[in-house]
């Protein structure tokens, strides 16, 4: 989970905020403007559950906060009433932090980074040791106009068998759901890899066919050429659909097996990327 520390407190609240965005506490009518910066911000990672938010979930999001929270959801808007970011609040161990951030460009950044010092300047009179900080994607554009304006240092916290991870619920609607994903990859990457013929793709007891031509990978009942074997455990198979660990980790698990000509493939069809959920998402 990274987070970012950013500029101490004096440096933030020295500069002056620019006139062109105001810092509000969200209302309800605010609920679809929340949802679209949401999703302009999270929809691309994989695990995001961005695209398949509704309307009527962001207003719950916001009626529990209303009623819960001391510290209301900020969001920064221009002079046209345009929301371009906000930050969701919580406290653990009675310390504010912000646990969700989304910026659409520096001034609306800047406006709720003051905002955020304000009030961890209110409440330094009982507690002078609380940090500004942001939980946030590296790949995401609010990191990159932090990173571009403030100091930031960044920190990866990694708990071996921490948090949670998904389970395959029915492998067969799985991997029928991952074949457009595959096309695209290969797609784009197919002349990177000199290979084609047919792969028995195992995950535990579920095997699944695939035929890998130079321009297309398709899902077929019966092999048309020699099988090439690809074993792997469901634990280990959900961690690469979602590009927490590269191929090249999952040869070096018990039970995979995974022959050295198939690599490059599987490289294609498992890419290393940003998963990431929303802290708004979190159950």
């Amino acid at each position: 989970m990274p987070r970012h520390f950013l500029a101490q407190l004096p440096l933030l609240m020295s500069e002056p905020v620019p006139d062109t965005y105001t810092v509000r506490a969200a209302m309800f009518a605010d609920a679809p403007a929340l949802l679209a910066c949401y999703q302009r911000h999270y929809s691309s990672y994989l695990g995001s559950f961005a695209p398949t938010r509704t309307l009527q979930r962001q207003e719950h999001l916001l009626r529990n906060w209303f009623e819960d929270s001391d510290i209301k959801c900020l969001i920064a808007v221009n002079a046209e009433r345009e929301l371009h970011g906000y930050l969701m609040f919580s406290r653990r161990r009675q310390q504010l932090y912000v646990y969700e951030a989304a910026t659409d460009n520096w001034p609306a950044t800047f406006a709720l980074l003051h905002a955020h010092a304000q009030l961890l300047d209110a409440e330094a009179k009982t507690d002078s040791s609380q940090e500004l900080w942001w939980r946030l994607p590296p790949t995401d554009q609010t990191f990159y106009f932090l990173s571009e304006h403030v100091p930031v240092r960044s920190e990866l916290l990694s708990i071996p068998n921490g948090g949670w991870m998904a389970r395959p619920a029915h492998l067969a609607t799985l991997l029928q759901s991952l074949h457009p994903l595959w096309q695209e990859y290969w797609q784009g990457r197919s002349r990177l890899v000199d290979w084609s013929g047919t792969v028995a793709l195992t995950i535990d007891a579920h095997s699944s066919l695939l035929e890998v031509t130079p321009t297309s990978i398709n899902s077929i009942a019966m092999p048309s050429s020699p099988l090439q074997h690809v074993i792997f455990s469901s634990q280990v198979f959900t961690q690469l659909i979602f590009g927490f660990r590269p191929v090249s980790w999952a040869l070096l698990q018990p039970g995979q097996y995974i022959p050295a000509e198939l690599v490059p493939l599987l490289n294609v069809l498992f890419p290393v990327s940003e998963a990431w959920v929303a802290g708004s998402d979190f159950f």
